[in-house]
């Protein structure tokens, strides 16, 4: 008997399908010329190579989003690449700002040991190509959480008021025996039990449908005071689509997943990405490239005009010899014919649409900063820092929306899981906040971009902070330090800057190393005073016992007096 609420998503799905019809047709297009292996969007391919790359003549736009991907992946999630912070900024304590740097260095950590690295590969280069991408983050057992992406085409989203991507519904083929990994045996449709009991090997193999809903629980779907799966923020609804059968019905306490747009495009929730604005030159690429390897072998193997009367006796192969009389037919013998195409134009036009596909793919920004060294030997300084600010202008606009729509939700995601399963250590006391009702919570926090390109970024910003200090220095000269101690707090400005720059909390004292250092100082000082003292009163002592009595007795006077 079909569930009401598996065939309401069952419908949900098919009509958002049916919104994308046209989107759809453009990632197929896309995926012919720049993602291959992806192209089963609109139509169906062979197992084999056949159907794949049948239309790829040239190869620069695959390696072009490639290298986008990469770029991306290398200088925006590598190495340390986010910190958490305390959500109330410079004001928070000192050890509640060092504690969230510590969950921060763990938290990363954590993500390098699942395979988050390996998916988000999978999904810029998903960003680049069709500009709309997918990744969720669920928890694992052993892993204690675990990223899949997915390819376009068989996921469709919808935005909140906001224009953020809240609500996913997404489509996966699974057998029986992974739908009972999933959900367990008591959870399966009827159809998917008969092909797990059956006798015979291939049903095992047999792919089901199956629907996968994650969008937010409205107040009327569930109980806030509940902590129940179906009462979470976040529902999960998961449907056999053959049997229109619920599998499981549960929910996240947050949004486990997100979606990335390079660009929005129009009106749709979906994206638009180099691949879409530079698909009719990719397209004149292959073109060219196809006909000018048809060039190639005319010139290579020229074709010939053969006399009446001499077919099948001209010899093409190399040293052949042909014989042919002179004096009959006019002297006719074998000759080239059409062969005079310019393969040089061919050249120079395949190399200035490749220059154009490189522009649109970002593939310059990226090889400049990854060839800094080469670019230094040929310019000078300022003129790198003016090329690089200039490129980075382009790219800021998609940075901003991956920060957005990707790493803000992810890193949400991962503080949830790491604090649930007890990955952090207990944070201290200023941490925590009253939420209202007298329950202590920990808030979420304020997250801090300390990738390599988040770092170029911040350079263009720090450095009108840099200008202003050089032309502050002079005038710091003829007004003496008294002026930097009374207007700046270099303390705070040393560590707002490490904070910005995300230097590792490693490199700084803790609060009771800091305490014992400035109790030594203090000690230093006051012995020092002490020393000053009395080498100033034995002065004192020396010269009185140079004067006569009487001026002795004098100032003894005086000063008791």
């Amino acid at each position: 008997m079909a569930d009401g609420l598996a065939q309401r998503e069952i419908q949900a799905f098919n009509a958002m399908e049916a919104e994308a019809s046209n989107e759809r047709q453009v990632w197929q297009d896309i995926s012919d010329y720049v993602a291959p292996k992806k192209s089963q969007i609109t139509s169906s391919k062979t197992k084999d190579i056949e159907g794949y790359s049948d239309k790829i003549y040239n190869t620069e736009a695959i390696h072009c989003n490639n290298t986008l991907a990469s770029g991306q992946m290398d200088y925006m999630v590598s190495g340390r690449f986010f910190e958490w912070q305390d959500p109330r900024g410079t004001h928070a304590p000192r050890d509640a700002k060092d504690w969230y740097k510590m969950i921060s260095e763990r938290a990363l950590e954590i993500l390098q040991e699942s395979n988050f690295y390996l998916e988000i590969h999978e999904f810029f280069k998903d960003r680049g190509a069709f500009g709309t991408c997918f990744v969720h983050c669920d928890e694992d057992p052993e892993d204690y959480m675990f990223f899949t992406t997915q390819a376009v085409g068989s996921f469709y989203i919808a935005e909140n008021a906001k224009g953020l991507v809240d609500t996913v519904r997404r489509k996966l083929s699974l057998t029986s025996r992974q739908a009972l990994d999933l959900f367990g045996r008591s959870a399966l449709s009827p159809s998917m039990l008969k092909c797990l009991y059956s006798q015979d090997p291939g049903e095992h193999l047999k792919k089901f449908d199956v629907i996968h809903t994650m969008r937010p629980r409205s107040e009327t779907e569930r109980n806030p005071r509940m902590i129940d799966a179906v009462n979470m923020p976040y529902a999960s609804i998961w449907v056999s689509v053959q049997d229109e059968h619920i599998l499981k019905e549960s929910g996240y306490p947050e949004q486990p997943f997100c979606v990335s747009r390079f660009e929005k495009w129009g009106d749709t929730p979906y994206g638009w990405c180099p691949s879409h604005m530079i698909l009719p030159t990719v397209r004149q690429v292959q073109n060219i490239d196809r006909d000018m390897d048809a060039l190639g072998e005319v010139a290579a193997f020229p074709r010939t005009l053969v006399p009446k009367g001499t077919l099948g006796k001209v010899r093409l192969e190399a040293a052949g010899a042909t014989v042919y009389d002179p004096g009959s037919n006019n002297g006719a013998k074998p000759e080239e014919w059409l062969t005079g195409g310019r393969y040089d134009i061919g050249i120079d036009r395949v190399k200035r649409k490749e220059d154009m596909i490189r522009r649109e793919y970002f593939v310059d920004l990226f090889q400049m900063l990854t060839n800094m060294d080469e670019v230094r030997r040929e310019k000078t300084a300022y003129e790198v820092s003016q090329m690089l600010q200039e490129k980075l202008t382009r790219i800021s606009p998609t940075f901003e929306r991956i920060k957005m729509e990707v790493f803000k939700p992810i890193l949400r995601r991962v503080f949830g899981i790491c604090y649930r399963r007890g990955l952090f250590p207990p944070p201290p006391q200023s941490v925590l906040q009253d939420r209202g009702d007298g329950v202590l919570v920990i808030p979420q926090p304020k997250i801090n971009f300390v990738s390599k390109l988040a770092m170029a970024i911040k350079a263009m910003e720090n450095k009108t902070f840099v200008e202003w200090f050089t032309m502050l220095q002079p005038m710091l000269e003829l007004a003496g330090g008294e002026a930097l101690m009374t207007e700046m707090n270099m303390a705070r400005i040393i560590r707002g800057s490490a904070d910005r720059q995300g230097v590792t909390i490693d490199f700084f004292n803790t609060p009771e190393e800091k305490a014992q250092i400035e109790a030594q100082m203090q000690a230093q000082k006051e012995a020092q005073m002490a020393m000053e003292a009395a080498e100033t009163g034995s002065k004192v002592a020396g010269n009185m016992s140079k004067l006569p009595r009487e001026a002795t007795d004098q100032i003894q006077e005086q000063m008791q007096g």
